[in-house]
């Protein structure tokens, strides 16, 4: 992503911390930054000292229940393996299309030509965005059935 972009549009961001867990930050992209750089003495500190253990989580409300596995034969786990990785290829470029236009979008509202209907660019920047983020989900869900098949 452009950091430039992300600080310019962005009121909320949700960083993955590399350790299977996420922070969400009210600000933008330098927000994010800075709240992240805070983290590593917090880290180090519970490391030093580790909280007392909870009540125990019950599994099916700490995380959402993984699929059933695969169930037909080997013939039948290649084609479905053959079909998951085209989904996933298929959603990489309707994200990358959609992030395009998104784009171009963004480029025509920061020229500010006259001329410009930046109503409607607005709006049509309204509707990308939410085009964008319907993609990347649909590319999340493609990737978590191919990884299953895997």
């Amino acid at each position: 992503h452009d950091r430039y972009l992300l600080n310019a549009v962005t009121t909320k961001t949700l960083g993955f911390t590399g350790t299977g867990s996420a922070v969400v930050v009210e600000g933008n992209y330098a927000a994010w930054r800075e709240a992240t750089q805070a983290m590593p003495a917090a880290k180090e500190k519970k490391v030093a000292a580790p909280a007392p253990p909870s009540a125990p989580v019950p599994a099916a409300a700490s995380s959402p229940k993984p699929p059933p596995p695969f169930s037909g034969n080997a013939r039948d786990l290649s084609k479905a393996r053959i079909k998951a990785h085209e989904a996933v290829t298929k959603a990489e470029r309707a994200v990358q299309t959609q992030e395009s236009a998104l784009a171009d979008v963004e480029t025509a509202l920061a020229s500010g030509g006259n001329g410009t209907d930046h109503v409607a660019l607005a709006a049509e920047h309204t509707r990308l965005r939410g085009a964008v983020e319907a993609a990347v989900a649909a590319w999340e869900r493609a990737v978590s059935e191919q990884e299953v098949l895997a």
